[in-house]
């Protein structure tokens, strides 16, 4: 018997090889159409991004170091005009203004050849806590369009959206800082009226002496008007102290001293505010209010060309410089036999138990010391650099271990400094009966000068004695 093998012939799969083909090809040319467009989208980011930042830096270049209203308003078209020229658009073409009330912000939008643009001046879209947060010194554009995809288009993608958002900064022409006295935590006073010619930051809360007529009043410098820029402003910080508490009553638009126990009052009329600070009510009162902090200068130590005596005095007669007390040391500057003149302290930080501290020991009814920056003193002059020569004190942001005090009693006595005084992270504390005068500005963490019912505490802001700042123009967002 014979067995007949059976061979099958194999089909042939041609045809399942092409189907694969066709869709792995597919794929890949949707890949391959994505990866383009993402590229091609990817270069419009850029380009637009590359454009706002040049609009927003060509806009905030019109602001001073307290922009006007007009500044504010031709900066928005102007970084819109910037985009425009950027984008090579032709002539003729411009902007819609809008405004949310009359004190700004201002925003220009414009749409044109598939561009939405946005400028917005102050900024407002900026973050809690971010460097250009209630600062009106900050201007943004935006910029949105929507690119027809190439290819990506035949796979369902029809259109991308680019945007870009860009925020710049300018601090004005190098000026010095607007504040008269600026106090991070709070400010406490006496048994008489303290007042500040200029512009006030009390920190998170005004304190008072327990009882007596203590209380705190802000007022314009000399010539100045409700109808023109002007200071005489009391701003807090948030959130108030202790937390939950009503907001502390401020008498609006006072151009007398302040009276009472507690009393508040600020020569700026209802709903004005400084730069940095808005406008927030509860309710029941309404103060100016500005969370974070206002921006705290960054101001440099002046040069160093001598040091002071760990333990000793300064008294009238010594000679003129820029002097360095060491961590943990002590000086008094001694009256006794006369005014000092011309001599200004950079101050190491010390610790809790050592403080660096600078006394005063007055036995006169009034004394002087000018910083080594005032005028007919060998370290004056108008630049930015030799300006820092105007603080009288001076001490780095982070040493809280620093203090300029007057711990006398007895008979009230005054102590005038012509200059400014940069304690960021330290105190000034002068105890009953005595007074500080200051015709400059003071930055410090806390501030409390008692002065009882004698000479009132006066801080007199003088833009001839305030440290100039350096000019900076820069992208903040």
């Amino acid at each position: 018997m014979s067995m007949r093998r059976t061979v099958r012939q194999p089909r042939s799969q041609g045809g399942q090889v092409l189907v694969v083909f066709a869709l792995t090809a597919t794929l890949l040319l949707g890949f391959a159409a994505l990866a383009i467009d993402l590229s091609v989208g990817t270069q419009n980011r850029r380009v637009s991004q590359n454009v706002t930042d040049a609009g927003a830096l060509a806009g905030v270049r019109d602001f001073g170091s307290f922009p006007t209203l007009a500044q504010e308003t031709q900066a928005a078209n102007d970084a819109l005009v910037a985009v425009g020229r950027n984008y090579g658009w032709p002539d003729g073409w411009q902007g819609t203004l809008a405004v949310a009330s009359g004190l700004g912000p201002w925003t220009y939008t414009a749409a044109y050849a598939g561009v939405t643009v946005q400028t917005v001046s102050p900024a407002v879209d900026t973050p809690s806590g971010s460097f250009c947060y209630l600062n009106k010194n900050c201007l943004e554009v935006t910029v949105t369009q929507s690119i027809r995809n190439s290819f990506g288009a035949y796979v369902g993608g029809q259109n991308t959206t680019v945007s870009a958002h860009s925020i710049a900064y300018h601090s004005g022409s190098g000026g010095p800082s607007n504040w008269a006295l600026y106090s991070n935590t709070s400010v406490s006073s006496g048994n008489s009226s303290e007042s500040i010619v200029g512009d006030v930051y009390v920190g998170a809360q005004y304190l008072p002496q327990s009882n007596g007529q203590a209380c705190l009043g802000a007022f314009y410098l000399p010539g100045e008007t409700n109808s023109t820029a002007h200071h005489g402003h009391i701003t807090f910080g948030a959130p108030q102290s202790p937390p939950g508490q009503s907001l502390e009553t401020v008498g609006y638009g006072q151009a007398s001293p302040c009276t009472g126990h507690g009393a508040i009052q600020a020569q700026a009329p209802s709903g004005d505010c400084p730069a940095g600070a808005s406008w927030y009510t509860n309710g029941s009162a309404s103060i100016c209010l500005v969370s974070p902090a206002p921006f705290e200068p960054q101001i440099a130590a002046p040069a160093i060309t001598g040091i002071a005596p760990c333990g000793g005095t300064i008294a009238a007669g010594h000679a003129a410089g820029v002097f360095e007390l060491a961590a943990g040391c002590t000086l008094t500057l001694d009256f006794t036999n006369g005014d000092i003149h011309c001599v200004s302290l950079v101050l190491d930080n010390g610790t809790p138990s050592a403080p660096t501290t600078v006394g005063v020991s007055n036995k006169k009814a009034s004394v002087s010391i000018t910083s080594y920056g005032s005028s007919g003193c060998p370290g004056y002059g108008t630049s930015t650099q030799l300006s820092l020569n105007r603080n009288f004190l001076w001490a780095a942001i982070g040493s809280s271990h620093v203090a300029f005090q007057n711990s006398s009693n007895g008979c009230g006595s005054i102590t005038a400094v012509t200059g400014s005084l940069y304690l960021p992270s330290g105190s000034v504390s002068f105890s009953t009966n005595q007074s500080l005068e200051i015709t400059g500005q003071a930055f410090v963490n806390s501030w409390n000068v008692q002065s009882g019912n004698h000479p009132n505490p006066i801080v007199t802001y003088s833009a001839d004695n305030a440290v100039l700042l350096p000019e900076v123009e820069r992208l903040a967002g």
